[in-house]
């Protein structure tokens, strides 16, 4: 697929909210009508790929390793000021809401692997 620029990307995204205002209630809310078939009649011009749908899952790719190579990106002196009474790091996921504990041995191996 090419490359858009910023400036192309918010032409075609302002033209498919055109397009998508242009479908009535009736359009939306009728489930007799397939979901392909108003796709079609909406961005047949915008040469539409039609994909298999795939089902959706809550999945969280978060990881102690994606954790400690965040942390490795950081100064280890800006890390040391995040330490709680412990002397641990807690990093929450903001999505799946995981936490994951770094102790003063863990920090260690994140900066000297």
């Amino acid at each position: 697929s090419p490359i858009l620029t910023a400036e192309e990307a918010d032409e075609a995204w302002n033209r498919a909210v055109i397009l998508m205002n242009s479908a009535k209630d009736e359009e939306m809310l009728d489930p007799a009508l397939p979901s392909a078939q108003l796709l079609h009649r909406l961005y047949h011009g915008e040469g539409l790929q039609w994909l298999e749908p795939r089902p959706l899952r809550a999945a969280c790719r978060c990881s102690a390793e994606r954790v400690a190579g965040t942390l490795r990106s950081f100064p280890r002196a800006e890390i040391a000021a995040l330490k709680d009474d412990t002397g641990s790091v807690v990093v929450v996921c903001e999505f799946c809401k995981a936490d994951y504990r770094f102790g003063p041995s863990e920090l260690d191996a994140v900066y000297d692997p």
